[in-house]
């Protein structure tokens, strides 16, 4: 219940009460013999003659009888106002048979397995869990679930009764000249409970315990939000620079096979057999080859950098497990 419905509530009654205040306060003006001096009534001496009268109760007559109703609709008023709203409840979302392009038999869901029993790289769960453990964020989450928590048990607590106790001694000692009492000594102790229990009229308790389960509900959820979001990125950078690694080898390899050619070519120009345009030609391919080995080099300095930094730790190196092939296996 709030200001403005107790306001609204109340305000019906200020007509009434105004009319009965005029009547209550009014002077009265008997018929008096002519040259005699009027007496002089106070409102506190008519209200108490009402008083006497029998109006003790509620003085209902006073109020004329088409605004009596108006008396009736502050208590309503006030009554609908402290109940609270409907039971809440869960959206219903529609989701469709099948996806798009869907062919795949249904099964146990990828989402529901645990990480370490998803991933089966060493070096790969290793990155996951000092992740986890240096992640900000996720400890920042962990702590508002075990704030939640403890709401939520002190919100459950508002079920039980409540218990309070107090307990006191004192003692006092006078001087053998400040009082002619022959008692100097005197003791004094005290012991008081208070035991209250409130009664779940309106379902306020109920609502408090329902908002405090939800919170508590968020906060595990927004936990498991971080936590995925964070296995995503480690797992997506690692495989990226896999991914370099591999480019980085093929580049090499590349390379490497082109400066055989462009020895060749350049053997068979000084036999004769090829011109130099050929020649030209394979140290362009030379070239080619040899500018993508520093490009992927610093590419896999810095996913190296990006990952450490999902780590929680410094700039630097990374450990390789498996190759792709073997990590593309361990999600089969």
């Amino acid at each position: 219940m709030n200001s403005y419905s107790i306001f609204f509530a109340f305000f019906p009654a200020f007509i009434p009460l105004g009319a009965m205040a005029t009547k209550l306060f009014r002077p009265q003006n008997p018929a008096r013999p002519e040259g005699a001096v009027p007496a002089i009534k106070s409102p506190v001496a008519n209200w108490r003659n009402v008083l006497w009268s029998g109006h003790v109760s509620f003085p209902f007559r006073l109020i004329p009888t088409p605004m009596r109703p108006l008396f009736i609709l502050p208590g309503a008023v006030l009554l609908s106002s402290c109940m609270l709203g409907p039971e809440p409840g869960s959206p219903e979302v529609v989701i469709p048979a099948s996806f798009r392009s869907d062919t795949a038999p249904h099964g146990p869901s990828f989402g529901d397995r645990s990480w370490r029993k998803v991933f089966s790289d060493s070096i790969l769960r290793n990155l996951i869990s000092r992740a986890l453990a240096n992640n900000p964020d996720l400890v920042a989450a962990t702590y508002r679930i075990e704030e939640a928590r403890a709401l939520a048990e002190v919100s459950r607590s508002n079920w039980f009764p409540s218990i309070d106790g107090n307990a006191g001694a004192s003692a006092n000692y006078a001087s053998r000249n400040s009082s002619p009492v022959t008692k100097r000594h005197s003791e004094s102790y005290n012991l008081t409970g208070l035991l209250s229990w409130e009664l779940d009229l309106w379902g306020g308790i109920a609502r408090d315990n329902q908002a405090a389960r939800s919170r508590l509900l968020q906060a595990e959820y927004l936990r498991d939000a971080i936590q995925t979001s964070l296995i995503a990125s480690v797992v997506t950078s690692y495989i990226d620079l896999q991914n370099l690694d591999e480019r980085l080898a093929i580049a090499q390899r590349t390379a490497e096979s082109r400066r055989g050619s462009r020895d060749l070519v350049t053997t068979r120009r000084d036999g004769g057999v090829s011109s130099d345009l050929e020649v030209g030609q394979a140290d362009a391919l030379l070239s080619q080859a040899q500018i993508l080995i520093p490009t992927t080099e610093r590419a896999i300095t810095e996913k190296e950098n990006e990952l450490r930094a999902l780590l929680g730790e410094y700039p630097g190196g990374i450990a390789r497990g498996g190759s792709l092939d073997r990590l593309d296996a361990s999600f089969r």
